[in-house]
């Protein structure tokens, strides 16, 4: 099997298109799965 080298902004990005793995709960906050299905965060959106 091979690796494929991607950035964090790619492999934020293949994660976004996860089904579920990203709710929003408001303008500016989401809330996150975790990668290995343990529990979920709160994310503040900045610019």
């Amino acid at each position: 099997m091979s690796k494929i080298a991607i950035n964090h902004q790619q492999e934020g990005l293949a994660i976004a298109n996860i089904d579920g793995a990203i709710k929003r709960i408001s303008e500016l906050k989401y809330i996150v799965k975790s990668q290995n299905d343990n529990g979920e965060y709160d994310v503040c959106s900045t610019n």
